[in-house]
């Protein structure tokens, strides 16, 4: 498995290196799309998003206390939290209209996003893990798609991923070994 923030070159330079069968990344698909994800389903490597609900900013956070974990990430702090809280008042909209809530919506457009795309999101409560898996139900066509995309752009999302701390772990500064040919 290939995870978090790979380079589309080393996507590619890994197949030939090592089997991959699923890619794994962080929640924001649209990101990946740019990246890397194209490649992915030309490979026939299955696509694994952790954290569809931007770690659980979606599944309500984002109206209370992020908590101390949350709040070391740039996402989550300050100016930027206030931002993207407005994103989530869009979102919580929509998801009136479709009849869910806006976890349910975001995991929805993500299911949506192809047959190979399986997000893994996280909880610790059965009733969480039960609203999840309502959201299959939550049907959208592709202008329902197109809404929602437009509704939150992806460079209107505020504050980095990660912490500064953390950016040293990302793709770009790792390469795939080659194979050992013995």
């Amino acid at each position: 498995m290939l995870r978090k923030k790979y380079s589309p070159l080393q996507v590619y330079s890994s197949i030939f290196n090592h089997p991959i069968n699923s890619f794994n990344s962080f929640n924001c698909m649209r990101l990946c799309m740019l990246r890397c994800v194209h490649q992915c389903r030309e490979l026939g490597i299955g696509i694994v998003p952790y954290s569809p609900l931007g770690r659980g900013f979606f599944a309500g956070k984002a109206k209370g206390d992020v908590g101390s974990f949350l709040g070391l990430f740039p996402r989550f702090q300050g100016e930027n939290l206030e931002k993207n809280r407005i994103l989530y008042s869009k979102v919580e909209k929509l998801a009136e209209n479709y009849g869910c809530i806006p976890a349910q919506l975001a995991l929805s457009w993500v299911l949506h996003q192809g047959d190979d795309v399986a997000p893994i999101p996280g909880t610790t409560k059965i009733k969480n893990l039960d609203s999840n898996i309502e959201s299959v139900k939550v049907k959208l066509t592709k202008e329902d798609l197109k809404e929602i995309s437009d509704v939150i752009p992806i460079h209107e999302v505020a504050g980095g991923s990660y912490p500064d701390a953390l950016k040293k772990f990302s793709w770009k500064y790792g390469n795939t070994p080659p194979k050992n040919s013995t």
